[in-house]
């Protein structure tokens, strides 16, 4: 209950600072597909903002209903914020190497025992530009490996994350889920699979977000297009539509832009509100 209330508290803040959240249609079906598995899951996340935390908390309702949540948190930022513990955040020192030990014991328990559990973590640690190349810290191959030595064979995805600006004044979400292939029992194994399965999500996403074609993603949040509320009341007052077309905005503006977005497929939507 408290996961669903916020849940829809973290979709209208997206709403409003967000122009839009994006996600690779091609990719949509692994994340449904996590869903649905029985096995537990451990989500690995990209790290470049501070609004990463939330994405799960604004997929979880419409692709992972009925999973039961944990995730690290640095210890200090949790003593901020500490009605995130009930939302299953736990808090970490970061800096300590002894915090990988009692972290890999705690998360390896609610993995055990956790009804459809989900672990979502960002394992790079600390801020990190999308851009730059993938560098893990071995908690989460470490958690995954021994998961698969208890028999659990945990299913790990991979979310990129990119934020940046396409039509609007207000910024854009940009996803897009990866599998990590294989059920390797140590863990050099599981960082080599983790890193590599979140350095090709990340360049992946990187491409699709260079390429501005909105027809490649689906609409999860937001994606209306307007130019300024008094002028948009003005426009409407004339019988004239205020949105903006996505595929025109991207390419340009005047005939040529006409022209290209005329035989472009429509962007889908797909709300998680």
């Amino acid at each position: 209950m408290v996961i669903r209330f916020f849940g829809r508290h973290v979709r209208s803040l997206y709403r409003m600072r967000f122009h839009a959240v994006r996600m690779v249609s091609e990719t949509m079906s692994t994340l449904r597909d996590a869903g649905a598995d029985e096995r537990p899951l451990i989500l690995a996340m990209n790290h470049s903002s501070w609004w990463d935390p939330l994405v799960p908390l604004l997929l979880h309702e419409k692709f992972l209903p009925g999973r039961t949540p944990l995730a690290p948190m640095d210890r200090a930022q949790l003593e901020k914020f500490g009605f995130f513990r009930r939302l299953g955040v736990f808090g970490v020192d970061p800096d300590d190497p002894a915090s990988l030990e009692v972290m890999g014991e705690y998360v390896g328990e609610f993995l055990r025992r956790a009804e459809r559990a989900a672990f979502f973590v960002t394992p790079q640690g600390r801020f990190a530009d999308p851009r730059t190349p993938i560098r893990l810290r071995p908690g989460v191959a470490a958690i995954a490996a021994a998961a698969v030595r208890e028999g659990l064979s945990p299913n790990v995805i991979c979310l990129a994350i990119e934020y940046g600006f396409w039509i609007d004044q207000k910024p854009e979400v940009f996803l897009r889920v990866e599998a990590c292939p294989g059920a390797h029992d140590s863990t050099t194994g599981w960082q080599r699979a983790i890193t590599g399965a979140m350095q090709r999500n990340s360049d992946q996403l990187a491409g699709a977000v260079m390429a501005r074609d909105p027809a490649v993603f689906t609409v999860l949040s937001g994606g209306d297009s307007r130019v300024n509320p008094l002028y948009d009341l003005f426009l409407r007052l004339r019988g004239k539509s205020a949105s903006l077309d996505d595929r025109g905005r991207a390419l340009g503006h005047g005939k040529n832009a006409s022209n290209g977005a005329s035989g472009s497929k429509t962007p889908r939507s797909e709300g998680v509100s």
